[in-house]
């Protein structure tokens, strides 16, 4: 439950700050998502991942529809990739949700800081 917590937490705000703050907020977001809401490591890479994944996908989708792929087919020129828009936004959506990991990624790392850990035993 906490997972999905997490990812909607993300997704929400990283859909409506992208155009408020620079883009590379999201590891902010996902950062305080991940340290403010316990889960593990793993945990907070993958909603960091998903969280902003996903509407960064999203996004770039509605931002190709609306333009008609005027904008994209340019960056596809510019940066020498052979294929369809399609994998500038999966380019895109990949590197947001990678930033996303890293922020939701150190903020299971700080909260890790303040919490005293679990002892776990050899066999269990």
């Amino acid at each position: 439950m906490k997972f999905i917590l997490k990812i909607l937490l993300i997704s929400i705000f990283s859909y409506f700050i992208g155009d408020l703050l620079p883009w590379w907020s999201i590891a902010g977001i996902a950062f305080t998502a991940c340290a403010l809401i316990p889960g593990s490591r793993f945990n907070a890479f993958a909603s960091g991942l998903i969280g902003v994944g996903i509407p960064w996908l999203i996004l770039g989708w509605q931002i190709d529809a609306n333009t008609n792929s005027i904008l994209t087919i340019k960056m596809l020129d510019i940066l020498k990739i052979k294929g369809q828009s399609d994998y500038l936004i999966l380019i895109t959506a990949g590197i947001g949700g990678l930033t996303g990991a890293m922020g939701g990624l150190s903020g299971a790392f700080f909260r890790s800081l303040f919490t005293k850990p679990k002892h776990i035993g050899v066999y269990k």
